[in-house]
């Protein structure tokens, strides 16, 4: 990329982000940003052709999806358009809707189309696959709808309106799952006669074992479970649906948890894996901390054994589950 077309595409994101503010007088401040909110809020959006329209701006890619290229459709949807007009002072020949595509991820941008706002394609469409082609990636992708002002409209109401101006948007993102909890989990309400503190957030259910066996050298489904309080499925689900936080509070959970678990295992277990140990709890941790570290056995053991604070395992975790990208 030449740096006269970063900085165009640098250019574009920023444009991207902006949003305008309220306009008026102040006297009535939320009406024109509820009136931005349900501009795009009907549009719709799949990632592959099998699957149904659907409003919600999230959408989590299963285990049966993985590594599938994401061929999405679209119906977009604008509503109040002559409000809208009348409201900011310009005409429909000034607003352009604009359709583009972002991976985190890889650090690319894309304009796939963009078309006047009083002339939107009917029904459903796809974007040529070949501007997808270089934005594919098995951590997902976002789709961003947004209406901006063209250079038409300079001369509107409101001197904030200049050209290229998004005044609303709405985004649909692609993402694989938090990186699959690898451990059976279940969602329990504690407290009353569970034995659990009611304020208590998620706790790891050891399977009992006979003193002569190596639980850790078995399968996973038969050594542990993990419990997570009911109560917070749903602010932890909210959470997630919130644009820009990439789920984070998932991914923090789940390298909690994962770093508890693993830290056992490997204070535990002197022996180094074996070919039978493939499917097992022990085969699990080392091949994933082999993966993301590159070291073998012997050192991954010491990354529990010699730092109480296991800050290196927890880093090589966060690392996994990107926690922070």
């Amino acid at each position: 990329m030449t740096a006269d077309n970063s900085s165009a595409t640098l250019a574009r994101q920023r444009r991207e982000r902006r949003s305008i503010p309220p306009f008026g007088d102040g006297s009535s401040p939320n009406q024109l940003s509820n009136l931005l909110d349900r501009v795009l809020a009907k549009s719709r959006f799949s990632p592959f052709p099998d699957k149904i329209l659907t409003a919600d701006r999230n959408y989590f890619v299963d285990s049966r999806e993985a590594g599938r290229h994401i061929v999405p459709r679209f119906e977009v949807s604008v509503d109040c358009l002559p409000e809208l007009t009348e409201r900011i002072g310009l005409e429909p020949q000034d607003l352009q809707v604009g359709l583009s595509a972002r991976s985190r991820h890889l650090r690319q941008y894309e304009v796939l189309d963009q078309w006047p706002i009083d002339t939107l394609p009917t029904g459903t469409f796809s974007p040529p696959p070949v501007r997808l082609r270089d934005l594919q990636s098995g951590r997902g992708m976002d789709f961003i709808l947004a209406v901006r002002v063209t250079a038409s409209g300079e001369h509107g109401r409101h001197a904030g309106l200049t050209p290229g101006k998004v005044i609303c948007r709405k985004e649909f993102s692609v993402r694989e799952a938090v990186e699959t909890l690898t451990f059976p989990f279940s969602w329990v309400e504690f407290g009353g006669n569970t034995g659990y503190p009611s304020e208590l957030l998620w706790t790891i259910e050891w399977t009992e074992s006979d003193e002569d066996e190596n639980r850790y050298r078995k399968p996973v489904d038969q050594v542990l479970t993990v419990l997570v309080n009911s109560n917070a499925e749903k602010p932890l689900t909210d959470m997630a649906a919130v644009p820009g936080t990439n789920d984070l509070a998932w991914r923090m959970l789940a390298a909690e948890i994962t770093t508890q678990i693993w830290a056992d295992v490997l204070s535990n277990t002197d022996e180094e894996p074996t070919e039978n140990d493939t499917n097992t709890l022990l085969g699990q941790v080392f091949a994933r901390l082999n993966d993301v570290s590159g070291k073998p056995y012997s050192e991954i053991r010491l990354l529990a054994s010699h730092d109480d604070s296991l800050t290196e395992l927890r880093s090589l975790i966060a690392k996994m589950f990107m926690v922070v990208a």
